[in-house]
């Protein structure tokens, strides 16, 4: 948390593997030549998961949190029940003037944890609008198992 490069890719990575920086690739090794250098990473699947009685919820307000990336939580999560959020935060020395990158992965957790319901987060105009999206359009969920034969377990 609390960097530039720290976004929902991150938090989701981090739900579902202990990532590891390997060792940093020199711009020299390609050609052509980028304006950056590269870095190895190792992404080591997790024993044990978070219990979330809803994942989709959880993926969706990362999701929605890192929306506009310089936005206040209060700003990008407006369909949401931010009294249920201010109440985690507040146990974290935040409000909902932070910022996504400022939470961890524990915070997001716990804020979809909140007394074990995960739908005391979400208005009702919110629900209505993701159910007919979902049947006014057709979408790809990508899962942990989708992704985890993409990545080398170990070095070569």
């Amino acid at each position: 948390p609390k960097n530039r490069e720290y976004g929902s890719i991150t938090v989701f990575l981090n739900y579902y593997f202990d990532i590891k920086k390997e060792f940093i690739v020199s711009r020299n090794c390609f050609v052509p030549k980028p304006n950056v250098d590269s870095m190895v990473i190792s992404l080591t699947k997790k024993d044990k998961l978070y219990d979330l009685k809803n994942k989709d919820i959880f993926f969706d307000l990362v999701r929605d949190s890192f929306k506009f990336k310089r936005k206040t939580l209060r700003n990008n999560l407006k369909g949401y029940k931010l009294d249920v959020i201010e109440s985690v935060l507040v146990k974290y020395n935040k409000n909902l003037t932070a910022r996504a990158e400022e939470l961890s992965l524990e915070i997001f957790i716990e804020i979809v944890m909140f007394k074990d319901d995960a739908a005391v987060l979400i208005a009702p105009s919110i629900e209505t609008k993701r159910a007919w999206e979902s049947k006014a359009s057709s979408t790809i969920s990508v899962t942990e198992t989708d992704i985890s034969p993409l990545f080398v377990k170990k070095p070569f």
